[in-house]
């Protein structure tokens, strides 16, 4: 496929021997997507592939995509795995649905994204999301601290539109959980709608704190039950622990999250909502690894061990890092049960060389 150095070309990292050419080219295409509209600016794109293996093949990762201006994941402190689930008995057990990117431009800005596809086409509002939030903020080149707030909700805004127009959206959907990082003046954006979440690991003495970013929309949380009850929906527990968003008459989507891209019958009808939730912070140099997770991490693995992973292994070591705290979730959901939940690991170090293990020293197995 050549090397991708320029926005003209794209490779494919952790391709494997068996992958097709058809399979090659689409996701070559869908990169060459990603980067949006040329500003002028270098840019780059790290994303998962599309595809990745479900029922026949659970625990494969997704392959791996790298476009634009070439970027040294080691380098750059940045991690990621997404591994498929294992899910029997269920319509939507043939492909991992979640998805994830990374976007930097010249080096100082970057945007991160998580996000968790569900229902029958769950896994392509997921590619949908993924290919029109990151590069829709960015569109403009640089972004400053006073206009991210309304540009990232008008993103959010057409990501919805843009799902809505492809035709599979009315009863599946995706999480997306985004995050802006202006590199020069040490400060992260969060905007996020559904339970993918967002976790900043910081020094506090001698001692990592993890720091939550967000919070899960559930309906059952206050103020979400409230405005999906004046739009006319319900929220009734399912007799397994989770509540759940249904219409008037009790029937669909029951869904398990208040908030989503896609889910246009439960947005209609129901009272979800695709507005994100914003949080920004000025980051300190306490503040030192970024971790963005699908459920299907966080219902396993705690911030805080997952945390404590990523710094004991270093900025050199993020890749393995990242998929270390994924198979760890894996087997724990495979201890609990048939039923595993696809489990993506986004992990970014925010300051680059500032690690007693940022060397070139080997890094552990993963596994």
């Amino acid at each position: 496929m050549g090397n991708c150095s320029s926005p003209g070309a794209a490779r494919a990292l952790d391709q494997s021997p068996e992958d097709d050419d058809d399979a090659v080219v689409e996701t070559s295409l869908l990169a060459m997507g990603l980067l949006g509209a040329s500003t002028g600016a270098r840019r780059t794109v790290l994303c998962s592939a599309p595809g990745g293996g479900g029922a026949a093949d659970p625990g494969r990762p997704k392959g791996v995509l790298q476009a634009g201006d070439p970027l040294d994941p080691a380098s750059s402190g940045i991690g990621w795995a997404c591994l498929a689930g294992a899910k029997p008995n269920s319509r939507y057990a043939h492909t991992n649905q979640d998805s994830w990117s990374v976007h930097r431009v010249s080096g100082h800005l970057s945007v991160y994204g998580v996000y968790d596809g569900h229902g029958r086409r769950g896994h392509e509002v997921s590619e949908a999301a993924k290919a029109s939030l990151p590069a829709d903020l960015l569109k403009q080149g640089d972004v400053s601290i006073r206009q991210a707030p309304a540009l990232m909700r008008a993103a959010f805004e057409r990501a919805q539109e843009r799902v809505g127009k492809e035709g599979f959206s009315q009863r599946s959907g995706t999480t997306a959980t985004v995050v802006l990082h202006d590199h020069r003046q040490d400060w992260l954006m969060v905007a996020h709608v559904g339970d993918s979440g967002a976790v900043l690991g910081r020094a506090v003495g001698s001692k990592m704190e993890a720091v939550q970013l967000t919070r899960d929309h559930k309906p059952e949380l206050d103020d979400e039950r409230q405005r999906i009850r004046e739009s006319g929906g319900l929220v009734l527990a399912d007799g397994r622990g989770s509540f759940r968003v249904y219409r008037s008459d009790s029937r669909g989507p029951g869904l398990n999250m208040s908030r989503s891209l896609g889910d246009l019958q439960g947005h209609d009808l129901c009272g979800l909502s695709a507005e994100p939730e914003i949080l920004d912070l000025a980051l300190g140099s306490a503040d030192k690894v970024l971790l963005i997770g699908s459920d299907g991490l966080w219902d396993a693995v705690s911030p805080q061990e997952a945390v404590r992973t990523a710094l004991r292994m270093g900025p050199r070591c993020a890749r393995e890092a990242a998929q270390k705290i994924a198979r760890e979730a894996r087997q724990r959901w495979v201890l609990e049960g048939n039923y595993v939940d696809d489990i993506t690991v986004l992990l970014i170090h925010l300051h680059t060389g500032d690690s007693a293990q940022d060397s070139a020293q080997g890094c552990p197995a993963a596994s």
